[in-house]
């Protein structure tokens, strides 16, 4: 009876030790299961925060690449953006909500800026068009403008009439100054597009008077038939620009938001590069001290294992 009931303790304490080992053997299975997992989380975090260095160097460069009035620096601009937001997003561990936290304030501004820039983009592609446009008949109008003058020169013609014709070269000129300073967004963009208004209809009152003549204000009316199709030549090349002018006008104000924008974007650009930089390091740091976490937790689960291996072992 008595080695009965020893052979039923020995052999339920056999059971126990078994039963001990697989559960710790099941720990440590469960802990490799959780480094492998949270590693790869860490990598990714790791990829994200290498992406969003750069990307905001990108950003950076194809805000200001939208001086140049092109339709596709503005979309990249915009699909930046959302990229950056993205990858942002992605790194959502507790424990980088500090630092991830630097990255999303210095990352606001740039990212208003970038809308506005975004928002802009109809009205400064417009403008870049009619300068484009202007620069490129500009020349052509002159000449035509010019062979006026030289008909008007050898015929008797009023004094103002001579001055009107002469006035009309320079008149396109300045318009074209001007179109730029009002494109560029600077803090004399209202005062160039005023002049642009005030110079087109100077230039459309010209036109109208060498063509009917104005006795009003002394301009006599062109009779030569060359002058005549100089004339038609030179109002055909600018008919582009004058059925702008009230939207140039009124471009001023969004182009000089446009052009404040930018500076905003290149002011933040360094420290939000500088708060993306802290972020890296403190995802290694996590993955570091996670690691050690998972090793402690090995070391629990191994120790009475061995321990429970070592029983059978003592009782020989």
């Amino acid at each position: 009876m008595i080695k009965s009931d020893k052979f039923s303790a020995g052999k339920m304490r056999t059971l126990l030790i078994g039963l001990g080992i697989v559960a710790c053997l099941g720990g440590v299975a469960y802990s490799f299961f959780t480094i492998q997992h949270e590693s790869g989380e860490e990598g990714q975090y790791a990829a994200a925060a290498e992406a969003l260095s750069g990307l905001a160097r990108q950003v950076a460069v194809r805000a200001q690449a939208t001086r140049n009035g092109q339709e596709q620096d503005f979309n990249q601009l915009a699909e930046l953006v959302q990229q950056f937001e993205a990858q942002l997003d992605a790194i959502d561990a507790p424990e980088l909500n500090d630092e991830k936290s630097m990255v999303d304030l210095n990352w606001q501004p740039i990212k208003r800026a970038s809308q506005t820039l975004v928002d802009a983009a109809p009205r400064a592609l417009f403008v870049q068009g009619v300068a484009a446009e202007l620069e490129k008949n500009i020349k052509p109008m002159q000449r035509e403008l010019s062979s006026v003058v030289t008909v008007l020169q050898r015929q008797r013609v009023s004094t103002e009439t001579l001055i009107a014709a002469q006035k009309a070269p320079w008149l396109l000129e300045r318009m074209a100054r001007n179109v730029d300073r009002t494109l560029v967004g600077g803090s004399d963009s209202q005062v160039a597009a005023d002049e642009f208004s005030s110079d087109a209809a100077d230039f459309f009152r010209i036109i109208e008077g060498l063509t009917r003549g104005d006795e009003l204000i002394g301009i006599n009316k062109v009779t030569s038939t060359s002058a005549i199709e100089a004339l038609s030549n030179a109002f055909r090349l600018f008919s582009g620009v004058s059925t702008s002018v009230d939207r140039i006008a009124g471009a001023s104000t969004e182009l000089r938001q446009a052009a404040q924008a930018r500076e905003t974007i290149a002011e933040n650009s360094i420290p939000l590069n500088d708060a993306i930089a802290s972020l890296q390091p403190a995802i290694a740091s996590l993955a570091v001290g996670r690691l050690y976490d998972a090793g402690n937790l090995l070391i629990l689960f191994i120790a009475p294992g061995l321990l429970a291996l070592g029983l059978p072992v003592s009782n020989t």
